[in-house]
């Protein structure tokens, strides 16, 4: 996902730690040539797009938050991708009804009636795949991880505090 200035900074820092060159041009057209890429899909299929775009945004939020474990391994890419869809699967399925008119702008298909409603009457069966795969994700990262189970406890703990405030919060 980019993120613009902040991304050149990341990139030169790990440069630097890893006592590596840093090229920014190599760095420029590399990040040119994802987003024309992206923007390229997005144009050709907004609908696969999109969902690629919430992929890369779930795999950044479980990044991101879960910063203090090691997830280099699949257990770990699965533990963060996985985190990252229950977030944004209760931000975007519970507030379906604010999402709607936005899926709608996105692309003609989403203004058929049948995918809408089949969408919205599916939305929590969905998000309950998504939990399902979380717990399983979840489960295995932390029989496979040696780490202090205290910690697992914290981030269960921390976890239902964001679900229940992202369930309860306006979409806005």
């Amino acid at each position: 996902i980019p993120h613009g200035a902040a991304d050149f900074l990341v990139a030169f820092q790990n440069a630097g730690q890893a006592k590596k060159t840093f090229s920014k041009f190599s760095f420029f057209i590399n990040y040119l040539s994802r987003l024309f890429l992206f923007a390229i899909i997005i144009w050709l299929s907004p609908v696969a797009g999109n969902i690629l775009f919430v992929v890369f945004a779930a795999y950044h939020f479980g990044e991101t938050d879960l910063y203090k474990y090691k997830t280099d391994n699949l257990a770990g890419k699965l533990f963060v991708i996985s985190y990252g869809l229950v977030i944004l699967g209760i931000i975007l399925l519970h507030h379906y009804e604010e999402v709607e008119p936005l899926l709608i702008q996105i692309d003609p298909v989403f203004k058929h009636e049948t995918f809408l409603e089949g969408f919205q009457k599916y939305r929590y069966t969905i998000l309950s795949f998504v939990g399902i795969f979380f717990y399983a994700c979840t489960f295995i990262y932390f029989f496979s991880a040696a780490a202090n189970p205290r910690i697992h406890g914290e981030f269960l703990l921390q976890l239902v505090l964001i679900l229940v405030i992202l369930y309860n919060l306006p979409f806005v």
